[in-house]
């Protein structure tokens, strides 16, 4: 490319007078007016843990950041900050994500990569072939495709994958920038150099900037590869495409010593600078927003700027990391001074904002400062627009507001009175007026009190309330919710009730949403008027109120030290879970690999340490955490992002993450494996074992059960032997004990036979003595036989002798059949004893005959059946 020659010509004259206006217009607004902007996070050297100088920023192929800290190599993962030391140095100067992936680093005699070792962790790899004893620290890293530069301020290296070049320069160097396949290198003395397919031409000449001059940045200005040159103390120029130079183009960054300038992914442009903070501005260089320590920021001189894929803007500086929320919507105030103090209300008429405070009433215009109007130093609780007036409530009445914004102007009170809450336009001449004290309607002009509205001689005191037509729905801290109807004038009211309905009923809650006739948002909670009752949401439901409403459609949310302002369309990120990501398992303090969907834990120490990452760096949605096995127990989310899991049983759980509104996502299935007495191999093991356990027992039992049968057997027929021996020997102590008294029974019988013969033979021999007839001695004879015979003394001996051996059986027979004789007994003794007819006749000294009829009439008496045995009978009995 060709050399530019600087031409002073009309052509460059106009588009450098153009540039003037056009900027000029920005560079005397109100500096205050970028207070008014995005939110500011930071981070302190005690938040990352490392050095406060941060010199360079990118952003790995891995979601993680990348910094460059006077210590080392700051890795930021969106939940906790990481530092991986350099052996050579600590000091890392640069940073830069190469076309592979590859975040390469450079620092004093050292370039390298940053690389996963073999447990995950992330540590620094210096090339073998680079820097060591070069004495030069690399200050920036550009390239394009696989082509990297490394540069000092003296020398500049080209990388090629294979082998690092150093490049002839024509002299000491500042940072330089890539357009398209070329390297723009600025040198301190000789002007502004291309470097393009190893070939080195100067485009812009010393002449044709500042003498002394240094380039601090260098921006691309569009697409047509025109560049914006910023020079360290003396403004920005603008090098066009047709390579002519005009400049220094007018900001309020001219006298300030510029450092730092990227374009922004809007468009606009940040200018980081040394003493003076952080400068926004549109495409055309106007500023939007000037940041400093004023505004939050933690120091004043910027060291490096870089806007992520989100459109957040880093800012590295002497004393830690500062981050703008640009991807947001919303807009902060700080203020630090504490010049507003507590604000109340807040409101927009013709493009004036309104703040109602505890100290008074502040207006501000066209991005200039908050100014107290003089007058309403006080309680401002809100504000109304009446006609072509704008009214505040304040606590000692109702004040007129100046009709522009000059400090000059001043307030006019037109109704003094206790304290005013809230005003409402009723008709062109009268105001519904919320007071201390009550209700009333007055003029708008004279402040005359038309009517005071009261309810059955009672006061309705409201703090705030919301009308349509003649329904008003209020609110008061101690005197609650409020429904009144007015009367078609609005001088009285005709109607008063206080219906709650049930709080926390969803069902009535969206049914009161659908049919709403009135809606009151407090930043405590909301009031619906629905079917005739009052409907309370509170912000823990979806339906919660959103701060307060400045305008149709802008929110202020107050905080301490200052407030938010949130556009009414902006919603919450719904997609925040779904940028959450696994940064690091460990178990037992080494990493495991995550790249299945289950992850198992082995049985010995089933302890888990998750680490996530988060895509979005700044948003904090995930506010818990738990395992599916912990039932409902939701656990607080560490800052860190680091999650302990322990004492987890064996099985399958699965790790669940939830944001402030309540949505969850499965992040990760885990499977515990039992211990090894509880795993498969085992439960087969143990099922065999107790197969031949029971197989054991079973053959045991089996053993013992035929031992132990064998022994009852054995038992039993020695039993069984035993009760035959002692029947028997029963039998034969009975039949002995028969034997003896049969034996006693022919003894008695016998010595009475042998008396009964001798009685005879005394008989026969006197008879022979005396000579007696024949026939006497006969009939003597006879009369003692008879006599014997009919004596009972042997039949009781043979009694007493059979009840010893047949015990109870002839009392049994007496009990059981009551008419039997005693011949009858006598028969049946002798049946037991198992005689025959033929036996008992002679002992009865009967005819068997007369036996068998004795039998017959002993059956009948016993109600014996043919078919039954006399015998058996009795022998049984």
């Amino acid at each position: 490319m060709r050399s530019v020659i600087f031409q002073p010509d009309m052509s460059s004259r106009l588009h450098t007078l153009v540039l003037l206006v056009l900027t000029s217009l920005c560079a005397f607004l109100p500096s205050l007016w970028s207070q008014e902007m995005p939110e500011l996070v930071s981070f302190g050297a005690g938040d990352y843990g490392a050095a406060a100088q941060n010199w360079d920023f990118v952003e790995g192929c891995d979601g993680n950041l990348y910094v460059a800290n006077s210590e080392g190599v700051l890795v930021y993962n969106g939940f906790m900050w990481s530092l991986i030391p350099l052996p050579t140095s600590d000091r890392a100067r640069s940073v830069y994500l190469t076309s592979n992936c590859e975040v390469v680093v450079g620092g004093f005699e050292t370039i390298g990569y940053i690389k996963s070792a073999d447990d995950h962790q992330l540590i620094y790899q210096a090339l073998a072939h680079g820097l060591e004893g070069s004495r030069q620290e690399i200050w920036n890293i550009v390239g394009h495709e696989e082509v990297l530069y490394y540069q000092s301020f003296s020398r500049l290296y080209r990388y090629d994958g294979q082998q690092i070049d150093p490049i002839d320069l024509p002299s000491n160097i500042m940072l330089g920038a890539m357009s398209g396949e070329s390297l723009i290198l600025p040198t301190i003395d000789s002007g502004v150099y291309e470097y393009e397919r190893l070939s080195m031409s100067k485009i812009i000449p010393a002449s044709a900037l500042p003498s002394d001059s240094k380039v601090s940045a260098i921006a691309p200005a569009a697409t047509d590869g025109s560049l914006y040159i910023a020079l360290e103390q003396d403004g920005i120029y603008l090098y066009a495409d047709d390579m002519t130079i005009t400049g220094p183009i007018p900001g309020q960054w001219n006298d300030s010593q510029i450092n730092r300038m990227i374009r922004l992914s809007d468009g606009g442009y940040a200018v980081g600078t040394i003493s003076d903070g952080v400068y926004l501005t549109d495409a055309d260089l106007q500023v939007v927003h000037h940041i400093t320590r004023r505004q939050g920021l933690t120091d004043n001189t910027v060291l490096a700027l870089y806007q992520d894929r989100h459109g957040d803007l880093w800012i590295g500086s002497d004393r830690g990391i500062n981050v703008l929320r640009l991807s947001r919507s919303q807009r902060y105030y700080y203020d630090l001074e504490g010049l507003l103090g507590t604000i109340y209300s807040a409101s927009e008429h013709d493009g004036v904002n309104y703040l109602g405070t505890n100290q008074g009433a502040f207006v501000n215009a066209s991005g200039g400062d908050h100014t107290l109007i003089p007058g309403t130093e006080g309680q401002v609780w809100s504000f109304e627009r009446h006609g072509q007036n704008f009214l505040a409530a304040h606590n000692r009445g109702i004040w007129k507001l100046p009709k522009d914004d000059s400090q000059s102007g001043h307030a006019e009170l037109i109704f003094a009175t206790t304290g005013v809450w809230q005003l409402d336009s009723l008709t062109s001449d009268h105001i519904l007026v919320a007071s201390y004290t009550g209700l009333y309607v007055i003029h708008a002009l004279t402040g005359e009190v038309i009517s005071s509205l009261v309810y059955d001689g009672q006061a309705i005191i409201m703090e705030a309330f919301v009308r349509k037509d003649a329904k008003l729905l209020g609110y008061h801290r101690d005197y609650g919710a409020h429904q009144v109807i007015l009367s078609d004038d609005y001088t009285e009211i005709k109607q008063y009730s206080q219906q709650i309905a049930a709080e926390g009923d969803p069902e009535g809650i969206n049914q009161a949403l659908d049919h709403a006739d009135l809606r009151l948002e407090l930043p405590s909670a909301t009031y619906v008027w629905a079917t005739d009752k009052i409907h309370k949401i509170t912000l823990s439901s979806q339906h919660g109120g959103r701060g307060i409403q400045k305008s149709e459609h802008h929110y202020l949310f107050p905080l301490d030290g200052g407030y938010m302002i949130q556009d009414e369309r902006s919603t919450e990120d719904t997609t925040c879970l779904d940028r959450i990501s696994i940064d690091k398992l460990m178990v037992r303090d080494s990493t495991i690999s995550y790249d299945s969907e289950i992850i198992e834990l082995p049985a010995s120490d089933p302890r888990l340490i998750v680490r996530l990452r988060s895509e979005s760096f700044l948003d904090d949605c995930v506010t818990e955490y738990k395992l599916s096995s912990w039932a409902d127990l939701w656990r607080p989310m560490p800052m860190d992002g680091q999650m302990i899991l322990n004492q987890m049983r064996a099985g399958s759980h699965v790790l669940l993450l939830r944001d402030r509104e309540g949505r969850e996502r499965h992040l990760m299935e885990l499977e515990v494996n039992p211990r090894w007495y509880a795993s498969g191999w085992a439960v087969i093991g143990y099922t065999l074992i107790g197969v031949v356990l029971l197989w054991l027992v079973s053959r045991l039992y089996s053993y013992r059960l035929s031992r132990e049968k064998r022994r009852l057997y054995i038992e039993s027929q020695r039993a069984i032997k035993e009760e035959k021996l002692k029947g028997k020997n029963k039998q034969l102590r009975q039949e002995l004990r028969q034997k003896r008294k049969m034996l006693a029974n022919s003894a008695l019988i016998l010595a009475q036979r042998n008396e009964m013969l001798t009685k005879l033979k005394t008989t026969i021999s006197k008879a022979v003595r005396n000579g007696d007839d024949v026939p006497e001695l006969k009939q003597k004879l006879v009369s003692r036989i008879d006599k014997h015979l009919r004596s009972e003394s042997h039949w009781e001996i043979f009694e007493k002798n059979f009840a010893e051996i047949h015990e109870d059986f002839l009392d049994t027979l007496k009990a059981r059949y009551p008419t039997i004789t005693s011949g009858e007994l006598r028969l049946a003794a002798y049946i037991r004893m198992n005689l025959s007819s033929k036996e008992i006749a002679p002992l009865l000294n009967i005819s068997v005959r007369s036996v068998e009829n004795k039998r017959h009439r002993l059956r009948k008496k016993m109600g014996l059946s043919p078919k039954i045995s006399l015998s058996d009978h009795i022998m049984r009995s």
